[in-house]
Formats: C-alpha cells, structure tokens, sequence
C-alpha cells in the first residue's frame, strides 16, 4: 500500500511539474488612428489583426507585472479620483481618446486594462470614467514591465519611419543576379521551370496570372513578360538542383540577428507584420531597393529567415 501511495505522490509532483504556465501581458497601444476613427482603441481591434501602422503591440511574461496591475486596477476603483469620461466609440474628435490597452492572463483568467495617454488613468468603460494615478503607481509598473514600449512615441517613428536600401543587383540565385529577366532569359540563365499554375482574376476584365514554380520559387512575370515578383518560399523537402535566392546575402535559414545588425533603419520595429493576437513571431523586416526599383520582405520565425519576398518596379 505504501509503494501505491509513493507512486501516487510522485505522479503528482511530476504532474505539478509539467503545468505550464500562461501568464502574461499583452500591451497594445495606437499609432496612426483611423481618419474619423474610434476614440478606442477596443474598436480598431476589431479590424485591425497584425501589429502594423494602426496598432502596436509587445507581450511580457513577467508574473509579478499581471498581478501589479490586477492589484491596481481594483485600488483605482476603490481609491483613486474619478471623473466622467465620454468614449463610447464615437470619432475620437468628439470624445476623449482612449489609446492603450493591456490584456492580462493567468493561465485561464483574464481581464483587460484601459488607459489614456501616458498611462496616467485607468479607464472603466461601463462606466464611462476615468480613475487618475496620482502617485504615478501605473506609469512606474509599465515602465518596469515594459521599458520603451510605453513611452515611445509610435505615431512621430512611424510617420518618419524610413528602410535600408541595397542595390536589385543584390538579389541573385545562386549568384547570378535576376533583375529585369524574361521568362525565356531567366530559364537560360537560371533553370527552366518545373511547373506552371494559371490563375483566373475576375473584375471588370478577367486576368490571368501565372505563377512559374521551380523548387520553392515561385515566379511572376508582368505585362512586359520581365520579372515583377518572385518569392523563396520556406523548403518543404529536398530538390534535385540546389538553388539559393538571396537579397544582399539574406538567405532562408539565416539569423535574425544578422538582418538587425547590418540594417538598423528597417528593423527599427521588431515585430512588424506579427499577429496581434500572438506578437512574438511571425513578423517581417522591409528593406528597399535603391532607384525606387522596389522592395524586399524578410519574413522571420522563431529568429530565423522563414520566406523572402520581393517584387521588382
């Protein structure tokens, strides 16, 4: 009996031990506001699905900072001064903007934090009213939990925000540069492709696209039948003929690290593109090319080169 329930006890502890833990804080905050947009930030969450020029967003798994600010938001009710505060969703020239938002989960509970610019309230919207930190108790526990995030001035960065440049002559399959190739230069150049996909577009006229498919590549060309697109999708397996696309020596499978080191001005926010729902990864970098010839995206996933993206002007 007693080996039963030693064998019962250690269950448990194992058990115990595989409980994950979800805790966390989601924090979301306005940029650039819709023209005659909500006064919340609660109502742009609704169209709005990655973080991106409208929302931002950053996540915190710190344990101690969800329960900080339960813990405030239930002394702002019970202690803070209060006044009126009319945001129901009307344009935000008419009503008092509320522009950040912070979603705190421990494992299965939740509840979600409004406050005004700066953090400085705390924002019940049934009752339409506003509850002042004077002791500045909010701001120094965001800042904490946070850093820059809550301080930054999202809608000045985004509106001056500018991208590396590197020359088209930089993106090259396996060294040989493909700017400007025909479907007929690029098979003699590079490799004949393996497979075509013919697509119907209906609109006022119908258009049909083709996608020319070699390996993970797929390839579109214009109107003029030179390269407007081409896209190195993540490997599914292994080929034939190794081909390597890379725009300035980005390749799938490289470091993140590598893209923030040598272009500061296009990783300026770290998350862009990301789900808001989860906006640790599955983001993007842009990074253009000189001439206004057109741009690349690199997309990243779990801090690597997940897919690249580039469309030629």
């Amino acid at each position: 009996m007693r080996y039963i329930l030693l064998f019962i006890l250690i269950s448990f502890s194992c058990s115990a031990q595989d409980i994950k833990d979800n805790t966390k804080v989601t924090a979301y905050t306005l940029g650039v506001m819709f023209r005659n947009g909500s006064c919340t930030i609660k109502d742009y969450l609704k169209d709005v699905s990655a973080v991106g020029t409208t929302v931002q967003a950053t996540v915190s798994y710190d344990s101690d900072l969800a329960h900080q600010l339960l813990q405030l938001k239930r002394d702002a009710k019970e202690n803070w001064a209060a006044e009126e505060c009319d945001c129901k969703g009307q344009v935000y020239k008419k009503g008092q903007v509320i522009p950040n938002m912070y979603v705190v989960q421990i494992n299965s509970y939740r509840d979600t934090i409004y406050t005004t610019k700066n953090n400085c309230a705390i924002f019940f919207p049934e009752q339409q009213k506003k509850y002042f930190d004077a002791e500045s108790k909010l701001e120094n526990v965001l800042n904490k939990g946070f850093g820059d995030f809550v301080t930054k001035d999202f809608l000045t960065d985004i509106m001056q925000r500018v991208y590396d440049s590197v020359s088209v002559k930089k993106v090259v399959i396996n060294n040989k540069p493909i700017y400007k190739l025909k479907r007929k230069s690029f098979e003699d150049k590079i490799i004949p492709f393996q497979m075509v996909r013919t697509d119907s577009i209906f609109g006022k006229r119908i258009v049909v696209a083709k996608e020319y498919w070699v390996n993970n590549l797929e390839v579109l060309f214009g109107d003029t039948d030179v390269i407007s697109t081409i896209n190195a999708h993540h490997p599914t397996g292994k080929y034939g003929v190794n081909l390597t696309m890379t725009v300035d020596g980005i390749a799938i499978g490289d470091s993140e690290e590598k893209i923030i080191e040598n272009y500061p001005c296009s990783t300026t926010f770290r998350n862009w593109g990301a789900p808001l729902k989860d906006p640790t990864d599955n983001y993007y970098y842009q990074i253009s090319f000189t001439d206004n010839k057109g741009f690349a995206f690199i997309y990243i996933w779990e801090k690597k080169v997940y897919a690249v993206e580039v469309t030629f002007f």
